[in-house]
């Protein structure tokens, strides 16, 4: 009968390798631990590089890089019709209803 259980070869979380590219601020990224924005900033940065295709870059890259901005127009007008709706211009309550109990005769 085999035996159950205890360490198998090949079995469990592989190492992690770590990146070896680091920024070190000079030389080339290599093409194996490149990102999708660094890739888009080199090309925005290099001048032998065609305008066109350095604003499409600039552009793409521009999304990872700048936030975007918290409120929209969308959420300026509801506000406004929120500060428009209150105060004097609030809709009013509902009218009460009398109920009339029957079993009280």
């Amino acid at each position: 009968m085999g035996s159950w259980g205890g360490r198998r070869p090949g079995a469990g979380r592989k190492p992690k390798t770590e990146l070896k590219n680091k920024k070190s601020g000079s030389g080339p990224v290599s093409n194996k631990n490149m990102l999708p924005l660094d890739y888009l900033l080199g090309v925005m940065r290099d001048n032998k590089v065609d305008i066109d295709r350095r604003l499409k870059a600039a552009k793409c890259a521009a999304q990872y890089c700048h936030k975007k901005g918290d409120r929209s127009q969308k959420d300026a007008t509801n506000r406004a019709a929120e500060k428009a709706g209150s105060g004097k211009f609030q809709a009013s309550k509902p009218p009460l209803r009398l109920i009339r109990n029957d079993d009280n005769k």
